[in-house]
């Protein structure tokens, strides 16, 4: 039989619905076959199989080409489209929603309104617990005292976060067991850390009346009752407890500033104090703004160590806004209050948050 007979033979047979890959791999190698022997004469029947092939093939490797398009701009930080970028991001917002947003939505209509647990029907009342709140004497109190825990303890962290950090730099003996034992205090939960410092400034089985009583004389009392004392003892806890956080953070930008730099500094003679001015500095310059901005906002929303250490004790001397908002809701019973003490917390944290992308985007522009 003549070829050209044999390739009319093949058109005229049915084709299959369903083929499996095999079978689609032959037809097509053996359509290839013919059309390089016989290009011209090629039947119509095998002509659009060889181009559905050809459009199946086509198809298969596009699809494949645009997810490995989509795996190399998710690794790479490029997801242009809209769509993956909600993709991405939809499992996140599941998760927050009830449990983040709908609290701080309902905390902030709250402070608008008399809410109470007790009460059935709020009434909206604006901007009536805002003014009570900067009428009372003890929130303006807190006010006062947060800000200045804030500063305090914030620049003496990142302070000491920094020196240690630099410190670690240079590899001796025992680094490694040195950063774990750095890290200790900060693994140590508020609760436990308030009641722990709480019981070690105690005046009887404290650290000051063992002290004292090696020494034969009287117990102390303890420096958490005493006014003038009960502040600064907050703030070196609250220190010891931070820190640690802060030379975690800062570690891996110290080992990243380039040896090359501080070589050249050395043997153009420059100090120490020079070296940590024009080199250390600015390089960590982004990074000490991201910590310090971390550590601003858990100051500002210092709660459960003080709770635990001096109650906002002695007397109102280490109330915040967090401790005012706590006792009005819980045990003044004043729901509302409380509400918007929390939230004046937020609009601190949210005020610090905008200065921090000002100075990010004007170091930017530089």
């Amino acid at each position: 039989m003549h070829r050209n007979e044999k390739t009319a033979k093949i058109a005229r047979s049915p084709v299959p619905r369903a083929m499996s890959a095999t079978t689609r791999v032959m037809t097509l190698k053996a359509i290839r076959k013919l059309k390089k022997k016989v290009p011209a004469e090629l039947p119509l029947r095998l002509q659009e199989i060889y181009a559905v092939h050809r459009r199946m093939a086509m198809h298969r490797r596009l699809a494949l080409s645009r997810w490995r398009n989509g795996v190399y701009a998710w690794r790479r930080g490029e997801m242009h489209s809209a769509r993956a970028r909600f993709l991405l991001a939809l499992p996140l917002v599941l998760v927050l929603t009830p449990f983040l947003f709908w609290p701080v939505l309902s905390g902030m209509a709250g402070s608008f309104t008399d809410y109470s647990p007790f009460q059935l029907h709020p009434h909206f009342i604006g901007l009536g617990n805002f003014k009570y709140l900067f009428a009372d004497v003890f929130f303006r109190t807190a006010f006062a005292t947060v800000a200045a825990f804030s500063i305090v303890t914030v620049i003496a962290e990142l302070a000491l976060g920094a020196g240690v950090a630099l410190l670690l730099r240079k590899p001796f003996p025992g680094r490694g067991a040195l950063r774990v034992l750095f890290l200790l205090p900060w693994l140590v939960g508020p609760v436990a850390n308030g009641v722990m410092w709480h019981f070690l400034l105690a005046s009887d089985g404290g650290i000051p009346g063992w002290i004292m009583g090696l020494l034969g004389l009287p117990a102390p009392p303890s420096p958490l009752g005493v006014r003038g004392l009960a502040l600064p003892v907050a703030m070196l806890v609250e220190i010891w407890q931070r820190t640690p956080l802060v030379i975690f953070l800062l570690y891996p930008g110290v080992i990243s500033i380039p040896q090359s730099l501080s070589d050249q500094a050395v043997i153009e003679g420059a100090s120490s104090a020079s070296q940590l001015r024009h080199i250390v500095l600015p390089w960590l310059r982004p990074l000490l703004l991201a910590v310090a901005l971390i550590v601003v906002g858990a100051a500002l929303g210092s709660f459960d160590t003080l709770l635990m250490l001096t109650g906002g004790g002695p007397g109102s001397e280490t109330l915040t806004p967090a401790l005012y908002g706590y006792r009005m809701a819980f045990q003044a019973n004043n729901w509302p209050a409380g509400a918007t003490s929390a939230w004046s917390i937020t609009a601190e944290v949210a005020f610090i948050g905008v200065a921090y992308l000002m100075i990010v985007r004007r170091s930017e522009r530089r």
